[in-house]
């Protein structure tokens, strides 16, 4: 089931599975989320939670027991409790459950709340620890945004623009697990065309990032899509090689790497909320024409 909201600039679409962002479009029509085409990559904009990437043998430990949690985790595909609907806002609610406690034994309450305002679509995580013990997480974005705004649009017309000059390496995945192995990929660059082959060694993970909004442009059109992910400290970038969309992904967290000891509490980049406490962070997607 999905759920709508419309002004006079935009309209977006959200569906229950898993509280994703189903479409964002302009009101002749043009499309910038990625529909889903289910011989490429069958997602939208999919919320990782609590993990971000793969766990070392899809496992980890906790107080000596073990768990088992496929990559990216659960929250893409449960139902979403459907909380609220205003003139701009769809609110969405996701808490612990039978399922849920099998591979991630805390209670948790998720809200993610989406608002347009004018040609800005901002959509924001509120992540509650309602265990009585710490409660280590990762939480992240995976919105997919089409490069075909147009008929005669190719994914080489397309490149993004960083906020600032960047002199950052990529982190390279090993079997979907982080490796130390680094490459330079932006020297004093703000922009990297998207290629065919731009993503054959997987994504493009940053752990350093200075620009926290990135630009989506196109040779063909003076439109741009801005993404903006304030809080955020890490981002990826990734496509299926050739095909017409990219995602943009800022995380809290990332995949185990190789030298995994398989502790939860340990993993690098894990956010760890306090009983009782609330974590709140979001990213924004905006419209230029």
């Amino acid at each position: 089931m999905k759920d709508t909201i419309q002004n006079n600039i935009l309209n977006f679409s959200v569906r229950r599975l898993g509280a994703e962002l189903y479409s964002l479009r302009t009101l002749k029509g043009v499309e910038y989320i990625w529909q889903a085409d289910t011989e490429i990559w069958a997602r939208h904009a999919p919320i990782l939670f609590p993990v971000i990437g793969k766990l070392k043998d899809n496992k980890y430990q906790y107080e000596h027991k073990w768990y088992h949690m496929n990559q990216h985790g659960f929250a893409r595909d449960e139902n979403f409790e459907f909380k609220e609907k205003t003139q701009d806002s769809l609110k969405y609610y996701l808490q612990a459950n039978d399922r849920t406690l099998k591979s991630y034994p805390f209670e948790f309450g998720l809200s993610v709340i989406y608002k347009l305002t004018d040609n800005i679509l901002n959509t924001d995580f509120e992540v509650k620890n309602n265990s009585d013990k710490i409660m280590p997480f990762s939480l992240g974005g995976h919105p997919g945004f089409s490069c075909f705004w147009g008929r005669k649009d190719k994914l080489e017309d397309f490149y993004l623009e960083f906020e600032h000059q960047e002199n950052s390496c990529r982190c390279f995945l090993e079997h979907g697990l982080l490796t130390q192995r680094k490459e330079k990929i932006l020297s004093n660059d703000r922009v990297l065309p998207l290629t065919r082959n731009l993503f054959d060694k997987d994504a493009l993970i940053f752990m350093d990032l200075k620009s926290k909004q990135i630009t989506l442009c196109s040779k063909l059109h003076s439109t741009k899509l801005r993404f903006r992910f304030p809080d955020f400290p890490c981002l990826g970038i990734w496509s299926k090689p050739g095909a017409p969309y990219v995602c943009l992904e800022p995380w809290f967290g990332h995949a185990d790497p190789v030298s995994s000891n398989y502790n939860l509490l340990t993993k690098p980049g894990i956010v760890k909320l306090e009983p009782g406490q609330v974590f709140n962070c979001g990213y924004s997607i905006e419209i230029i024409t």
